[in-house]
């Protein structure tokens, strides 16, 4: 019996099982979605597990096809050869780099439907990869040698990127900036698209609750530095600081963790279930992220659902949280500071902050809701 489902194949570099970062994150929640929807999803990503070398593993629904992942050339066969193969009606990515033009060709040759979705605030500009690598040097403690040769692996992203993204049928963005410049640079169209997650359980934790967490990857542009320096600034208090996230090398970790504080903890990269754990056993959650180097941070809305309001020192895409009074947008250490403790001491004031993170969270980034206005977009 043929299946008569209409086909839609994801095309990323990695899969939320190899990679817990934020466009893995919402692909595998949208790939997932799509299937409870009598959609047949695939999800092509690359491994470096030789077992799973082309592969198809059934994963919530969802078929993964894994991919070698030797890196050989920016336009690379495995992802067409693979597509091929899959013969999708609809191609879905969520990355930008040689993939966005390998999507866009194979899109283009046989007439199927690409949609590109936006993942990063500085993505919309057409030298994103060499505005991204000035960004990452400028705080980076790299030698010369290695700051030069960066230069043309970043130009030929960029050369690729803005070929493949003249092939996009359908774009959505994360917020009305990326809206904007992705209009104003490449003149293309697109509609907004919330993130979104799913419902978590609640607990209230004002008057118990001590630990402030800081949830992200141990990367330049995150600044963990600059947590580490509040919770040294919060040693005369009660609280306790938690770090969660991957560190990629002993050099990182060295530059980063040469000095902690006593009440500071970093805890290493845990997986996603116990990360939410902890998350929802924490009073507030900080962002230290440089503005306009994410697009909207999963881990505002995984706090929003389990009524954990945010304090950031730059990253508010759209001034959301100051606009709906999520929690405090303040480049301040001082005043960061002030803010944890006013929770502290008002528990009138944390709850409602508590209540309006949860409202909104429904409000704007259920799945159940969002879904269904994807769907509708892309058929």
């Amino acid at each position: 019996m043929t299946d008569s489902r209409t086909t839609i194949a994801f095309v990323m570099k990695y899969h939320f099982t190899n990679k817990k970062g934020g466009a893995e994150t919402q692909t595998d929640i949208l790939s997932r979605e799509l299937s409870k929807n009598n959609f047949d999803v695939y999800y092509i990503a690359e491994t470096k597990d030789k077992k799973k070398f082309n592969v198809i593993e059934n994963y919530h629904g969802v078929k993964i096809l894994w991919i070698n992942s030797r890196h050989l050339l920016p336009y690379n066969s495995r992802y067409y050869r693979s597509l091929i193969k899959i013969n999708p009606k609809i191609i879905i990515t969520r990355h930008t780099s040689a993939l966005t033009f390998i999507t866009g060709k194979y899109c283009k040759n046989y007439k199927k439907k690409f949609i590109w979705m936006c993942h990063d605030d500085m993505v919309p500009f057409d030298n994103y990869f060499m505005r991204f690598l000035k960004v990452q040097l400028s705080i980076s403690s790299n030698s010369l040698i290695k700051k030069i040769i960066s230069y043309p692996r970043a130009w030929l992203k960029d050369y690729y990127k803005n070929k493949g993204l003249k092939y996009v049928n359908k774009a959505f963005t994360q917020n009305q900036f990326q809206k904007d410049t992705l209009y104003k640079n490449y003149g293309i169209k697109s509609e907004i698209l919330n993130s979104s997650n799913y419902k978590a359980t609640i607990q209230y934790k004002q008057k118990q609750q001590k630990n402030i967490i800081w949830l992200g990857s141990i990367s330049s542009r995150k600044r963990p530095d600059l947590f580490i320096r509040l919770a040294k600034k919060c040693e005369d208090t009660d609280l306790s600081f938690i770090m969660i996230g991957n560190c990629s090398s002993k050099k990182k970790y060295n530059y980063f963790f040469k000095d902690i504080p006593s009440n500071l903890k970093w805890l290493g990269k845990k997986d996603y279930n116990e990360s939410m754990k902890y998350l929802s056993d924490s009073f507030v959650l900080i962002n230290t992220s440089i503005k306009n180097t994410e697009g909207f941070p999963n881990t505002y809305i995984e706090a929003w659902f389990r009524g954990v309001p945010t304090l950031t020192m730059d990253c508010d895409p759209d001034n959301i949280i100051e606009n709906f009074r999520l929690g405090y947008a303040k480049n301040d250490l001082k005043l960061i500071k002030k803010k944890i403790m006013d929770f502290r001491k008002d528990e009138a004031l944390y709850k409602k902050y508590h209540e309006r993170v949860i409202e909104y969270a429904n409000k704007n980034h259920s799945i159940n809701k969002n879904i269904k206005k994807f769907i509708n977009k892309i058929t």
